[in-house]
């Protein structure tokens, strides 16, 4: 039986996960037409969802893992959340408090940098760029690395230069935490509860990472792929970039990937705009490794994102299977990976991981630059 909560349930949550080492806060909003994860500007709806009395449990989009709670007062809860997806039984403990109100962000922050930020993953450190936003005591931002981007950060200024951000989006929760000293900050950064790690930046409003444009490329010799995807009715069909006779995208992903559900929205409002001037199919790497579920994770997804251009599977969610795949290529080095391919079946540029729209002038940068690539193929 679902019930809807009760008027002194319905509000603003303050949801405290535990990461071990660190508390991470979220914000909930439990309403009489479902629950919402807030996430600075995100707001991700979850319909799917179950109060009976004092327990609840809902489903979150996309990526279909679950949370179990209780409510423990009439502004308090408690429960879990869980990933199937993971290995092993994968749970991380939080509870909750109602707030006040929903805390706003101002549009024009009175404080916004770059930074150049490494996170030192303890197998081989990385670079990024950080993105950080700050007015009144509230900080938002995000990490782009070059393969995608950490989405929505949210968090606040706490005492002596010290500041979190974090987010939940069903899939990752993220927390990162930073102390600034002048131009310089030095931090931790958790992902989930089983991992974490030391991160630092310096403020440099010229930082940049290497094109995305020239991470992956065509083997001496390529210029067009072939490749083979299995439809919804376990159906395989063979695949040649030179048999297209139209522009094309070619989206390597896997539904279980955040910055992919980004380009997913994005290549979907391409599919609209350009109508059959433009071809685009999805390659899926998925998850676990039975063909029928990760067919079925497929069509989830594409219900879930209303894509209405086909998404094959093509594999299980493996860099090195998907390497395997497209063996004309240097590499897949993230998911997700995109080739543009024109009339003739060239492939004529790869563009590795995706900006999202938490980054704010390099998602728009993307899109402008993206729309007039495919505009020049089209014309030619």
């Amino acid at each position: 039986m679902t019930d809807k909560p009760s008027e002194t349930r319905e509000g603003y949550y303050e949801i405290v996960f535990d990461l071990g080492e660190a508390q991470c806060p979220t914000r909930w909003e439990i309403s009489k037409d479902g629950i919402a994860i807030i996430n600075a500007d995100e707001r991700i709806p979850v319909s799917q969802y179950r109060i009976s009395g004092d327990s609840a449990s809902f489903v979150l989009p996309v990526f279909g893992t679950t949370v179990d709670f209780c409510f423990t007062a009439e502004d308090s809860l408690r429960g879990f959340f869980r990933n199937q997806h993971k290995k092993g039984n994968y749970k991380i403990a939080f509870t909750g408090h109602k707030s006040q109100k929903n805390p706003s962000f101002p549009e024009e922050p009175n404080i916004r940098s770059t930074y150049d930020v490494t996170i030192d993953k303890k197998e081989d450190a990385y670079k990024a760029i950080g993105i950080l936003n700050s007015k009144s005591g509230r900080v938002t931002g995000t990490f782009l690395t070059e393969t995608g981007d950490y989405r929505f950060l949210e968090g606040k200024e706490t005492s002596n230069g010290k500041f979190y951000l974090s987010c939940f989006d069903g899939s990752h929760l993220f927390y990162f935490s930073g102390v600034m000293t002048g131009d310089s900050i030095n931090g931790k950064f958790f992902s989930g509860n089983h991992w974490n790690t030391t991160w630092h930046g310096v403020k440099d409003k010229s930082v940049s990472l290497i094109s995305p444009d020239s991470l992956t490329y065509l083997k001496r010799g390529n210029t067009s792929v072939q490749f083979m995807g299995i439809g919804p009715n376990k159906d395989t069909t063979e695949f040649n970039s030179m048999d297209f006779n139209q522009v094309s995208i070619i989206q390597i992903l896997g539904t279980w990937c955040p910055n992919c559900m980004d380009e997913t929205r994005y290549y979907s409002e391409l599919a609209a705009k350009y109508g059959n001037q433009l071809n685009i199919m999805g390659l899926a790497f998925e998850r676990p490794s039975d063909l029928s579920t990760q067919l079925e994770n497929i069509t989830l997804y594409q219900k879930e994102l209303n894509v209405d251009y086909p998404v094959y599977l093509s594999g299980s969610a493996s860099k090195s299977e998907a390497s395997a795949m497209f063996s004309e290529l240097s590499g897949i080095n993230s998911f997700p990976t995109t080739l543009f391919v024109d009339k003739k079946g060239m492939v004529r540029k790869i563009h590795t991981g995706f900006y999202g729209p938490s980054t704010g002038d390099y998602y728009a940068d993307y899109m402008k630059e993206t729309e007039l690539f495919l505009d020049e193929l089209i014309e030619e």
